[in-house]
């Protein structure tokens, strides 16, 4: 008997592994991939036309962003548009349509032309399992044909531990490239990679990190957003740009450098909120932030007049922060930290 409880403890513990949480890659609110030629993503407004599927090597940067959805043949999808981060108002376009059966573990793509749809990704696939694909340019990086699941590891990303899926089609001329998924996230490269520029064009890409992910397109994913949360960021992007001499290191989506030139930066700071408000001595200040940063908070009378000042470290999301301020006449003031500004009522 037990013998008997020992195997059934173990089969418990074995199904509760294989039972784990599926990361769906379609967030409902946002979904944005940031990729990198040699700019550095930054985010952008859109409008949308039919993309033109890239057919050579280009130094231009920009996001494939999901935005709002559409429903055909009984499905619903989120159309995908591309945002370049130069040249100016309307290059941006509609790439296609992407959906997601949870379920099942599968995303399906379909493109602009409206042709029928693939299956992109298929997450219940097991080691020894085969997906086929069909490559907009046939021959290349990857080849038309079956890839074989050779193996599935866990991989830490920023949104916590995803699966890792490794594929590679055995029929295609040596050398034959492993093909790469993270669940939730996609290809490392571009996350319709079958549409995707189909080759390997070296520049000396990302030979300082040896962490197996395949960086060979130009189209390369620094960084995935679900509403405005950092899920995945690849450190190693920003090495390489690094190296490059003319970009600065940051864990953030919100920062680019174009071609050496001046570096814009996105307020790290959504909102200030004060609890209670008014105060006495001291109040709680809540401060949304987007990205770790270092700030001044300043608190200024009716005048305009810094009567106070402290220094706060901020991570991403909620931050909370206890403020004394007994020093203060009663009286109304505000708190401001870079573009963030609130009203504070002090009484006695």
């Amino acid at each position: 008997m037990k013998k008997f409880c020992v195997i059934l403890t173990l089969c418990l513990l074995c199904a509760t592994v294989n039972a784990q949480s599926y990361y769906p890659m379609l967030d409902s609110v946002s979904n944005v991939w940031h990729h990198v030629g040699n700019v550095i993503p930054v985010r952008t407004n859109a409008t949308a036309t039919n993309c033109f599927y890239p057919s050579q090597f280009s130094f231009f940067g920009y996001t494939a962003e999901t935005s709002g959805d559409t429903s055909m043949n009984g499905l619903t999808y989120y159309k995908l548009e591309e945002h370049p981060y130069i040249g100016g108002a309307g290059s941006e376009c509609l790439f296609g349509f992407m959906r997601e059966d949870t379920a099942a573990q599968q995303v399906y793509f379909m493109d602009n032309q409206f042709s029928p749809e693939v299956l992109l990704y298929d997450f219940s696939l097991q080691v020894g399992d085969s997906i086929y694909y069909d490559f907009l340019q046939s021959s290349g990086y990857y080849y038309d044909g079956y890839f074989k699941v050779d193996s599935i590891s866990v991989m830490t990303i920023t949104g916590g531990p995803r699966r890792v899926f490794y594929l590679r089609n055995y029929a295609a001329p040596l050398p034959a490239y492993p093909l790469m998924w993270i669940e939730g996230v996609g290809h490392p490269g571009h996350v319709v990679f079958t549409y995707s520029e189909n080759a390997s064009w070296g520049f000396g890409w990302f030979t300082s990190c040896n962490d197996g992910i395949p960086r060979d397109f130009f189209q390369t994913l620094t960084c995935f957003e679900q509403s405005n949360q950092n899920i995945y960021f690849d450190t190693c992007a920003y090495q390489q740009a690094q190296l490059w001499g003319c970009f600065f290191f940051e864990d953030s989506c919100t920062y680019y450098n174009l071609f050496c030139g001046s570096v814009q930066e996105i307020s790290a700071i959504y909102q200030l909120n004060i609890s209670p408000n008014p105060v006495k001595d001291e109040f709680r200040l809540s401060v949304e932030a987007a990205r770790p940063a270092g700030t001044e908070l300043k608190i200024t009378d009716l005048s305009g007049k810094v009567v106070k000042k402290q220094p706060l470290m901020l991570h991403p999301g909620t931050n909370e922060h206890t403020i004394n301020c007994s020093e203060l006449r009663a009286g109304i003031y505000f708190l401001e930290a870079e573009n963030a500004r609130s009203k504070l009522v002090k009484v006695e």
